[in-house]
């Protein structure tokens, strides 16, 4: 299971947290949780599913007890030195939408999640999936615009 998610895991936690260090962190919870339940899943489907929401959960988990400690550190997303550019750039651009957009993002274009899927890991309807896809397409298409 770990070989086959913890792309996944990985890239959704760099988005949301921002920094490499905790995402790397992130996994390895994500993934102690998982072999400490060793839930059934039906299908691929519903086991990327479920890492997918767990790792949402942790994030906005981790997140809440970091804000209670700290300061932000920074608003910029740390990007592991082997990605290519063309990432580097997308995620740059990314990093202007808000954490819960750049990850509704990041599930509906480069990770192929539909509209549904992304309606249950996060928690929200379709309908607010929809708009916020569609808000976060003009926001970058206001910043593009500019460049």
């Amino acid at each position: 299971m770990y070989e086959t998610y913890k792309n996944l895991v990985y890239r959704i936690s760099v988005i949301y947290l921002g920094n490499t260090f905790d995402a790397e962190d992130l996994v390895q919870n994500v993934f102690v949780s998982y072999y400490k339940r060793l839930p059934k899943f039906e299908s691929q489907e519903h086991a990327r599913n479920w890492f997918a929401r767990v790792t949402v959960n942790m994030c906005i988990n981790f997140r809440k007890s970091y804000w209670r400690r700290f300061v932000d550190k920074a608003d910029e997303i740390d990007v592991p030195e082997n990605m290519n550019v063309e990432r580097i750039e997308i995620l740059d651009i990314l990093s202007v939408l808000p954490d819960k957009s750049r990850l509704i993002m990041l599930l509906y274009y480069y990770e192929q999640y539909t509209v549904g899927d992304i309606a249950g890991i996060m928690n929200m309807s379709e309908s607010a999936i929809k708009m916020q896809l569609k808000r976060s397409r003009e926001k970058l298409k206001e910043v593009l615009g500019d460049e």
